[in-house]
């Protein structure tokens, strides 16, 4: 058996043990629903079929959705951070949380990556009854998300903390949210047409190609994607927004082997892959994860997800070797643990602080690598 087919199965026990009465949680620790890590994770449910789980974990979200069609960025215990620290607590009762990690903005990341997810199970399950039954709120969720354009470019504006990576000090225009802004309208698009819903097709159709022509117009610096945009534009290479953007079709084939060449000659596929490069200076991070000895979570450390994302890149683009080297190396680091876990540092090493630990059993690791397989690879039954 290859080590990618022995990871694959350990990827799928670690999946299916997150499967939880309400839907998927994060892992084994925080055992929290976590909006983004779940409906990530879904993609490798739905590969495997367990559409069940991934229609509940959808259905949860909705239930929680506000008036104004915001869904919750996580629903837990408010104590489920100690659980991190060591301690077992049993806490039964689960509150929606809707801001960023900072309180002062709305947290912008779940709404868009709802969308797509729901696009993911429909497609895959073929229940065109889910859709149907819920196209109205998945709309609003959509409508949401499109009212965060504050100066009508159509490219979606977010706070302090309102990313997946809520512990770096980013705000405006995001790369990573507006690349997965464009999918999702594009997505939802094709759902409204499945519907016969033509207005609203065309209409997002629109939107979307605009989306795109405007995230090239503005993020492209000429040899990759920039990070974010506020009163001048933040040249970092953002890991996430420019694979994505390869995976998702807002680069060209040109773009996007530009995009691979910088990550190459830097080395940032080494440890399957880090969230940005060069590192953000101190002050752009989080002062809770500055004192907690997290300075890079996300701002430098290695997430086995992103790698999975960069595999299936290089497999597009046609780069077929490297894209099996990546997805063996995200595999020796799995097998090394046994368990897919959150993060590493440099030196493929799992996290480990005074106050926190690496997330075992990740349902966005193993979700994504048996996603990545099953796009690169056919897995053996």
């Amino acid at each position: 058996m290859s080590i990618i087919n022995k990871v694959y199965e350990i990827a799928v026990r670690d999946l299916r043990r997150n499967y939880y009465p309400l839907g998927i949680i994060t892992g084994n620790m925080r055992r929290t629903y976590w909006s983004w890590d779940s409906f990530f994770a879904s993609f490798g449910a739905n590969r495997l079929k367990d559409f069940e789980i991934v229609k509940k974990n959808l259905l949860l979200y909705l239930k929680y959705q506000r008036k104004d069609g915001l869904l919750p960025k996580r629903i837990s215990s408010p104590l489920y951070y100690l659980n991190m620290m060591g301690l077992k607590l049993r806490w039964n009762l689960l509150f929606p949380v809707y801001h960023g990690s900072y309180f002062i903005s709305p947290s912008v990341t779940q709404n868009i990556i709802f969308i797509i997810a729901c696009h993911d199970y429909i497609m895959q399950s073929k229940d065109k009854k889910f859709l149907e039954d819920n196209y109205k709120q998945i709309l609003k969720a959509v409508v949401w998300i499109s009212n965060q354009d504050k100066d009508n470019n159509l490219l979606i504006d977010e706070g302090f903390g309102a990313n997946w990576a809520e512990s770096a000090l980013k705000q405006g225009e995001v790369l990573f949210t507006n690349v997965c802004y464009f999918k999702a309208l594009n997505d939802f698009s094709k759902l409204a047409a499945l519907l016969k819903k033509n207005d609203d097709a065309r209409g997002y159709s629109k939107m979307a190609e605009t989306v795109k022509k405007g995230i090239n117009k503005d993020f492209w610096s000429g040899r990759y994607y920039i990070d974010w945009i506020s009163r001048k534009k933040q040249d970092y290479f953002s890991s996430t927004g420019n694979v994505l953007a390869i995976v998702w079709d807002v680069a060209d084939r040109k773009k996007g082997m530009k995009i691979q060449q910088f990550i190459m000659k830097n080395k940032l596929d080494k440890v399957p892959m880090i969230t940005n490069y060069p590192s953000y200076p101190w002050y752009k991070s989080s002062i809770l994860n500055i004192l907690g000895g997290l300075l890079k979570y996300h701002n430098g450390y290695s997430w086995p997800w992103i790698g999975c994302f960069d595999a299936i890149a290089k497999h597009k683009l046609g780069m077929k070797k490297e894209s099996i080297k990546v997805l063996k190396r995200i595999a020796r680091l799995i097998c090394k643990h046994n368990t897919t876990s959150e993060i590493y540092n440099s030196k493929g090493k799992r996290i480990k602080t005074w106050i926190y630990q690496s997330e075992n059993r990740f349902s966005w690791t193993a979700g994504l690598f048996i996603l990545a397989v099953n796009e690169i690879i056919k897995p053996k039954k």
